[in-house]
């Protein structure tokens, strides 16, 4: 802190870059109120700002509300008090191949006016959890001069639940390469370019593209390509995510690895394999290791959350993931898929064509391929609850998530 106004707290970037985001004090009820982010200005889903909530906003100072939705949402998504509050609104969908960050100049312009004439602004969306989020972050990282791993800790310790698209994410990542002037600041002419240049983005990295899975599942997973020597080395999946066999990440493959930039690794075996299938490079690689036998009773679905949130952790911080068993058929497919499923919102089937796509020797276990058939209604349900949306019916777990 640097000082203290109106019970307002300034921070420097020195101590933004030490924030934690422990989500000891997080309740799920959270979620449907706004916080403030950093000095006066609030992050929250569309209920915060509902016609019921003027006092509450009153109470908070709020002077400016930027207000996201696409057309399609605008009859319940709208700006409630036009005649109290000025109002930025932007039609943004929540799609990975939505161009957000061209919206950022404009997010902080507008923030940096309200900020300078003493007043409050509260961004939302419909949930206050992927676009409105990564207005924030893009906000948070320009203001302060943080890299986008920090800047996702310093909202997400105010605001736990927020869960930008993949998409977004990995504009908010070329956001770090856009040259700076002398006091950390983006440079207009840079800024500008880049954005532009993520307007006509392609795929001449795959690992940086802005991807859109429908469009690639339009593609045929044709296995004419596919050959068997393909099967002891690694493919991305999607992008910043690559699945492979453990052959792909032997002590001999460290400038490979290296080279697709790979950063964290999911190590999948089980107790009996953990001789010969085990972390090779702990001082340079983050890793998580689960223990996981391919066996169709093998309870695979609790750890689908597990590596999501690793992986997720892997891409805020700029990095790519590869997850690997044995072979890089069964276990660590069914892992790939089931983060496929819930990152980009797909059916089992549309995400396990997806995974074929670049490694067609993928072959879960019937069980694990019960379990994922499972674990879609699931996902499903609790993107409803994060939305703030009731579901249609209860969802049965057939099986424990947690044990």
């Amino acid at each position: 802190m640097i000082r203290q106004d109106d019970n307002e707290v300034f921070y420097t970037r020195s101590q933004l870059m030490k924030v934690s985001n422990d989500p000891s004090n997080w309740k799920y009820s959270m979620r449907r109120n706004m916080q403030q982010i950093v000095p006066g200005v609030y992050l929250g889903p569309y209920s915060a700002a509902q016609r019921n909530k003027l006092d509450l906003l009153r109470q908070h100072g709020i002077t400016h509300i930027v207000c996201v939705r696409q057309d399609v949402e605008a009859h319940f998504i709208r700006p409630n008090f036009p005649e109290i509050f000025r109002y930025l609104v932007l039609d943004i969908a929540d799609s990975p191949t939505e161009n957000i960050v061209q919206h950022i100049p404009t997010v902080k312009s507008f923030i940096d006016e309200c900020l300078a004439g003493g007043g409050k602004v509260l961004i939302h969306g419909n949930g206050g959890i992927s676009r409105s989020a990564a207005l924030v972050i893009g906000y948070v990282m320009e203001r302060y001069s943080l890299p986008l791993k920090n800047a996702v800790i310093v909202v997400q310790r105010s605001r736990f639940c927020i869960n930008p698209n993949a998409g977004f994410m990995a504009q908010l990542a070329e956001c770090e390469l856009i040259p700076r002037d002398n006091e950390g600041m983006w440079l207009s002419e840079s800024i500008t370019k880049k954005f532009n240049s993520l307007i006509k983005m392609t795929t001449q990295d795959d690992s940086e593209a802005i991807f859109d899975p429908y469009t690639q599942l339009r593609t045929s997973n044709s296995p004419n390509d596919w050959k068997y020597s393909m099967r002891r080395t690694m493919q991305q999946v999607v992008p910043r995510v690559f699945l492979g066999p453990y052959s792909a990440a032997q002590r001999t493959k460290l400038d490979v690895l290296r080279q697709h930039g790979i950063t964290h690794i999911v190590c999948v075996r089980q107790d009996v394999e953990a001789h010969f299938i085990r972390p090779n490079f702990p001082d340079v690689f983050q890793y998580l290791v689960l223990n996981i036998a391919d066996s169709p009773t093998e309870n695979i679905i609790q750890h689908f959350s597990k590596v999501k949130q690793f992986i997720d952790g892997c891409h805020a911080g700029g990095g790519k993931a590869l997850i690997h068993g044995n072979g890089g058929i069964s276990r660590s497919a069914a892992l790939a898929v089931a983060f496929v499923m819930e990152t980009y919102s797909l059916s089992l089937k549309d995400a396990f064509t997806l995974v074929q796509q670049s490694r067609f020797c993928i072959n879960p276990n019937e069980g694990f391929m019960a379990q994922l058939a499972e674990f879609e209604p699931i996902y499903k349900a609790h993107q409803t609850m994060l939305l703030g949306q009731s579901s249609e019916g209860a969802i049965r777990y057939k099986r424990p998530l947690d044990r």
